[in-house]
């Protein structure tokens, strides 16, 4: 009995093995804690694991921590020409919950640009250009659509990632445009603000009455005369033969008696 289970116990542990191999080499789904976020820098290869956002333990405070915003701002700066500028708290938390509905490490490809248009939000230091890892990056435009506001998002296929900054009206957009080329946009991109996909609550059967169900009445109906029926048909009934005749003398006698007088006070 030793014999045979030895073997089969050594070729489990085996195949346990090579399904956790070949699990790593798929680069299974991680799960980021609550609070942190895992950063990915596109260019300069830089990345950071569990980066937690917060300042203290309450979560009712929720307000990102100094050493948060050291970060960010690190890869979110213009590494051509190391210069960099303050994140908003605002752009913050929309990465924080991008990367959390996903479940994925975002990766920066640009932020802060030092030698941009004065007009550029680039410049401004409140845009970003991301990606979120293993995530195609038309379905993450699609979700930002859905869950922020006062955001411009922008969609860029050839390069594949999603351009986000805050302004006070939200703004979409299409850019076929590559590296270096002059933006090319697509026309007819709608506007509107998409609604969330509400899933629908299962509703409870309904409970069947466990009362008896009335029984109707197994009587025969009750025939009518056919007196009853000419009656109700319209024509007058006979006169009854026990009730004696009018006295019409009687009916002019109490005719002429004059009414009394009353009497005036």
């Amino acid at each position: 009995m030793r014999s045979l289970f030895t073997p089969l116990l050594a070729i489990l542990l085996c195949a346990l093995s090579l399904g956790g191999c070949a699990a790593q080499a798929r680069g299974h789904k991680t799960r980021l804690r609550p609070g942190t976020v895992d950063l990915r820098h596109v260019n300069t290869k830089e990345r950071v694991d569990r980066l937690a956002l917060f300042k203290g333990s309450d979560p009712r405070k929720r307000r990102v921590s100094k050493q948060a915003h050291k970060v960010f701002r690190r890869y979110l700066r213009d590494w051509r020409h190391d210069k960099s500028h303050p994140v908003p708290e605002a752009l913050i938390w929309n990465l924080y919950l991008v990367a959390h509905h996903f479940d994925r490490p975002l990766e920066i490809v640009s932020g802060f640009r030092a030698k941009e248009r004065a007009s550029s939000r680039h410049r401004k230091g409140v845009a970003v250009d991301f990606r979120v890892e293993g995530v195609e990056p038309k379905v993450v435009w699609e979700f930002c659509k859905t869950r922020f506001k006062g955001v411009g998002l922008g969609y860029y296929p050839t390069s594949r990632f999603v351009h986000m900054d805050v302004r006070p009206k939200s703004y979409y957009w299409i850019d076929d445009s590559g590296p270096g080329e002059e933006a090319q946009y697509r026309e007819g991109v709608s506007q509107r603000r998409p609604k969330p996909v509400k899933k629908r609550s299962a509703k409870p059967a309904r409970k069947r009455s466990t009362k008896p169900a009335r029984r109707r009445s197994t009587k025969p109906a009750r025939k009518r005369s056919a007196a009853g029926r000419s009656g109700k048909e319209g024509s007058a009934p006979a006169p009854s033969a026990s009730k004696p005749p009018a006295d019409p003398g009687a009916a002019q006698t109490r005719a002429k008696s004059p009414a009394p007088e009353r009497s005036r006070k």
